[in-house]
């Protein structure tokens, strides 16, 4: 089964404490199961920032996102959002689609999950579009970003 992602090293609008680079993947995750490649190329791409300034996003085919993490990034997210079920049409039964992050106090400041987009196509492998805002720990003392 293959899948894919895509991941940058970038420097984000405002800087975040304890990372002035930021690592950001979007990625649909194979089903558990199936081989989960991809390490060296997000190593190649963002190095260290990986280990501590990663933001991820994206269909994980699964839940508990702690597998897949340590398999391609190392280590464990600190926060995984939203745990509400997202897949797939009709029955919407899976909870699959998550941000996850690693960045040391960030916080959920909310999720919004749309409603199903091609109802005038509908297919039992779409998922419910999710958006999360993330609030993250600024460089300056109390300063908090949103992403």
């Amino acid at each position: 089964v293959n899948k894919g992602f895509a991941v940058a090293l970038v420097v984000p609008p405002v800087e975040v404490e304890g990372c002035p680079n930021l690592c950001v993947l979007m990625g649909h995750i194979p089903h558990p199961g199936h081989n989960l490649t991809g390490r060296q190329e997000i190593a190649r791409v963002c190095g260290e920032v990986a280990d501590h300034c990663m933001i991820a996003m994206g269909d994980w085919n699964t839940k508990d996102v702690s597998l897949p993490w340590a398999t391609l990034i190392g280590g464990k997210p600190s926060l995984v959002e939203p745990l509400a079920n997202t897949c797939c049409y009709p029955l919407t039964v899976f909870a699959f689609d998550h941000t996850a992050t690693n960045i040391a106090g960030a916080r959920s400041a909310g999720h919004t999950i749309l409603d199903y987009q091609l109802t005038k196509f509908p297919h039992r492998a779409e998922h419910h579009p999710t958006s999360v805002q993330l609030q993250l720990p600024g460089a300056g003392a109390g300063d908090v970003v949103f992403f």
